[in-house]
């Protein structure tokens, strides 16, 4: 499984560089053990973005989800719902937090390869939901 660690000391991202161990602490490939308070790890979601971009906890996204309200054959009756908002992880799995109270609204299965990365909340501190 893919990961990477916002390192909070020097407000860098990395995807590469360091160990997790088996009880999910991070371990720098120097052996350095940074307190757990002094980074971020993440795990891909599995599936890639639009554009091809691994998708991890702590993106923020942009989607659409279809929903087929039935219809005939001649006409479709379909509503697009788009949103954005911050991929989490949850007792669930992951989902997408749309309104930066730290809930679920969103299932990002219903996503999946429908959604575009549009930075992630740590390097991109201005997208954090207010």
């Amino acid at each position: 499984m893919k990961s990477r660690v916002w390192d909070k000391v020097q407000r860098k991202m990395f995807y590469s560089g360091y160990y997790i161990t088996p009880g999910g602490e991070v371990l720098w490939r120097n052996d350095a053990k940074p307190k757990p308070d002094e980074y971020v790890l993440m795990f891909s979601v599995g599936f890639k973005d639009l554009n091809d971009k691994d998708v991890y906890g702590g993106d923020w996204i942009y989607g659409e989800i279809e929903y087929d309200l039935g219809g005939s054959a001649e006409q479709e009756n379909i509503e697009i719902d788009s949103f954005e908002g911050v991929i989490m992880w949850t007792s669930t799995g992951f989902d997408v937090d749309t309104k930066g109270d730290g809930k679920p609204e969103v299932n990002l299965a219903a996503l999946e390869e429908h959604c575009e990365v549009m930075g992630n909340i740590y390097e991109n501190p201005e997208l954090r939901p207010k």
